[in-house]
Order: C-alpha cells, then sequence, then structure tokens
C-alpha cells in the first residue's frame, strides 16, 4: 500500500493567477536589488528541469545568479524524481547542505527559494544546516511546512477509521520511513502521540520534541520569509499547513494563531509575523503554478524591497 506516498506532492509547471492581498508590500527594508544568489530546491517526483522556465524568467527580471541544485546524485528525470521520493528529508538536507557549502556563489549570503517539498527540505538548511554561508530570504512556495495529514473520519465512518489507522501505522514504522521523504513531514491529528514519538523529522524540526533553542534561534536569523499558499490547493492538506495551520484532532482546520506551535513561539514564526519579517501571502492557482506575473508581482518584489 505504501501508504499511497499519503499525498503525491508533485510539482507543476501549469500557470496560476496571484491574488493580491498586498501582504508582502508590509515588508520593509533597506536592502535593494544587488548579486545576492538564489538557491532553488524542487519537490517531491520533480527534478531541476522543472524548474527550467521559473529560473528563465527570474533570470530575465532580475540580474542575479540563480541556481537549482539537484540533490540526487544521477540528474536524470527518473532517477532524481525517485530520490525525492523515497530518501528522507534528512538525507536529503544533508545533501543539499554539502552541495550547497562546496559552491563557490553561495559562500556569502543567499536567498533560498523552496517548491512544495522542497520547503521541507529548505527547513533543514535553515534549521540543522552549518552554512559556510547565510540564508537572507526564505521564500516557500505551497510547502507542508507543518506536515500533510489525512482529515479525521466521522464518528461512524468505519472505513475510513480503519484506512488512517493503517496509515498512521505505516507512517511511523522505521520500514517507511527509511524509504519515504513524506514520512519525514506526515502529521496525523487524530494519532498525535505517535507522531510525536516517532516522526523521523517534522515535530522535532517544529520544536514540538526534543526543543533546541538554536533551532529557533536559525529561523530568527532569516532576514525575510515569504509564505506563500495557494487557493486551489489540491496536495497539501490541509492547504493551511502553507502557513503553518493544522488540522485538530476532530478534524477542523486551526490557523497558525491557534496552535500551539505559533502561539508557543517554538520556532520564532509569531516572532517573524510580528517584527513584519513573516509574509503570508495567498495565490489564486492550484499547487505551485507559477506565471511570470507572479514573479513580478510577488517574488521580485520581496527579493528587492
Amino acid at each position: 500500500m505504501k501508504l499511497l506516498l499519503l499525498i503525491a506532492l508533485v510539482l507543476s509547471t501549469q500557470a496560476f493567477q496571484i491574488v493580491d492581498d498586498g501582504d508582502f508590500r508590509r515588508v520593509n527594508s533597506l536592502l535593494k536589488a544587488d548579486n545576492t544568489p538564489i538557491a532553488i530546491l524542487v519537490g517531491f517526483n520533480s527534478y531541476c528541469g522543472n524548474a527550467t522556465g521559473f529560473q528563465t524568467i527570474l533570470s530575465s527580471k532580475l540580474d542575479r545568479h540563480n541556481e537549482c541544485f539537484e540533490l540526487s546524485p544521477d540528474p536524470e528525470y527518473e532517477a532524481a524524481a525517485e530520490y525525492s521520493m523515497v530518501t528522507p528529508i534528512r538525507e536529503q538536507g544533508a545533501r543539499a547542505c554539502e552541495l550547497i557549502n562546496a559552491n563557490p556563489k553561495f559562500q556569502g549570503e543567499f536567498d533560498l527559494l523552496g517548491f512544495s517539498q522542497g520547503t521541507v527540505v529548505s527547513r533543514y538548511l535553515i534549521q540543522y544546516c552549518n552554512l559556510n554561508g547565510k540564508i537572507r530570504n526564505f521564500i516557500a512556495f505551497g510547502g507542508p511546512l507543518n506536515g500533510i495529514s489525512s482529515p479525521p473520519c466521522g464518528n461512524w465512518d468505519l472505513i475510513c477509521t480503519i484506512k488512517n489507522w493503517i496509515a498512521n501505522y505505516q507512517a511511523f514504522t522505521e520500514n517507511f520511513a527509511s524509504s519515504s521523504a513524506p514520512a519525514s513531514y506526515l502529521r496525523f491529528p487524530q494519532y498525535f502521540q505517535r507522531y510525536l514519538d516517532y516522526s523521523p523529522f517534522l515535530a522535532e524540526a517544529n520544536n514540538e520534541v526534543n526543543y533546541s533553542e538554536d533551532r529557533r534561534q536559525k529561523f530568527l536569523a532569516l532576514h525575510k520569509a515569504l509564505f506563500i499558499k495557494f487557493a486551489q490547493e489540491q496536495v497539501v492538506i490541509p492547504a493551511e499547513s502553507s502557513w503553518w495551520g493544522e488540522f485538530d484532532r476532530a478534524g477542523n482546520v486551526l490557523s497558525r494563531n491557534q496552535t500551539r506551535t505559533y502561539n508557543e513561539d517554538l520556532i520564532g514564526i509569531k516572532t517573524l509575523e510580528e517584527q513584519g519579517r513573516g509574509v503570508f501571502v495567498t495565490l489564486a492557482g492550484k499547487h505551485v503554478e507559477v506565471t511570470p506575473n507572479d514573479i513580478d508581482e510577488v517574488v521580485i518584489p520581496f527579493l528587492t524591497t
């Protein structure tokens, strides 16, 4: 069953339209256009070839080096896509850390852009990696930042309950955790203690277990962070996870300011937002669909203001 990988986080290059709520314009900074390079990480069942269109458009708008980091030792599509699906996040993150540290263009400050599962690998870079350089700004496009879940079942929905129980059991077994990237960020609210006990990555990265002030301070060391949610999100469940929300145990979607992670400021997201350095924008499209207009109206202003 392989949990059916629960949710296939497949990076798409289809177009979407922006819903401009103006939030990104709140960020005031002395930073202007400069030569700061940009690192890009793509998502589940994807490879850097999927990012070439985005990179070309970004380069035409912003005269800065941008580079997609292929984490698979084999850059060909099939091998790279498989690597993204079956390699645990900690291993992918360590690989990203190694590649960026070895790249002479990324020895100083750089900006980090993550797409879908790439935002979770980005969290490893931010919170765990001893970088030679320093991440300045972070943009998370449609990321399962607070995990992916299956909604809790109704009181009399026996089939759903059995399926969720099986999924929960599989998700936190050593075999699944060592052979599936999504296992690193699965979060089952109805089996929350099991998540805390056995989550391979997310529970600790959230400082829900093994609290580390160092991990929190590394997030706070970002100059700015932009969290993008898609209005027609069909992959990240709940979609609010892209804004650090989650399901409660009754199946209700909690916004970020209703969660323990936010209210206790376990990793600094609340502080970033209160200081105007954490920005939340909704785009109208489906999962990680990006157009030149989005780059003009969201990405460029955020990186250059």
